[in-house]
């Protein structure tokens, strides 16, 4: 199994870069981590950050901005929302500053109102969790990709780790999918064409 560069503290709030670069190295067999995928995934995040726009939010990566690149590389991304307070929170922002992008979204089915079903779901998924902080949630997220196993088993390539590992518990909104971190149910569904 491959084990990817991680994330560390000087990286920042880079995990959607992170789960990006993985899933590309994931579909384009990437076999080794090497020096040039910090600066790859750095100039990834740089595109991706919702930066001063998104009060709040401004250090994290954009789900509309992760979708947009998943798309030009020729996958239908879908972004199922869940029910978690802070996703919300963090969509009803995203959705007044970009409200005609919203609408389309919407119109195209590339917007779910429900959770990510994931034994519905497709071969890569990338999931939107809630940090923990001494058992509690806290107003912080972090992005995970789910790769389904050769049996359609759900593994989490996790940026603090850099390889896939089973979740901690069956992969539901609420659930552990390790000790700091529980799923919000909201994710960026990676569909293939055809």
């Amino acid at each position: 199994m491959c084990k990817y560069i991680t994330q560390g503290k000087a990286d920042g709030n880079s995990c959607g870069a992170f789960t990006l670069a993985y899933y590309e190295w994931e579909i384009s067999g990437h076999a080794k981590a090497e020096a040039a995928d910090r600066a790859y995934i750095s100039a990834l995040y740089n595109d991706i950050v919702f930066g001063c726009a998104m009060p709040g939010f401004e250090s994290y990566s954009n789900p509309m901005l992760m979708m947009r690149r998943l798309a030009k590389q020729g996958a239908k991304p879908v972004f199922h929302l869940g029910e978690n307070p802070l996703i919300r929170q963090m969509f009803g922002v995203l959705s007044a500053a970009a409200k005609q992008e919203v609408a389309q979204m919407k119109m195209f089915g590339t917007l779910c109102e429900a959770a990510l079903d994931v034994e519905q779901a497709a071969e890569y998924a990338i999931l939107v969790c809630q940090m923990l902080e001494n058992g509690a949630p806290v107003n912080k997220l972090h992005y995970v990709l789910m790769k389904k196993s050769c049996d359609r088993e759900p593994l989490i390539l996790n940026p603090w780790h850099g390889e896939a590992l089973p979740p901690a518990q069956p992969l539901i909104p609420g659930a552990s999918v390790e000790p700091s971190l529980v799923w919000t149910g909201a994710a960026i569904e990676i569909l293939l064409p055809g």
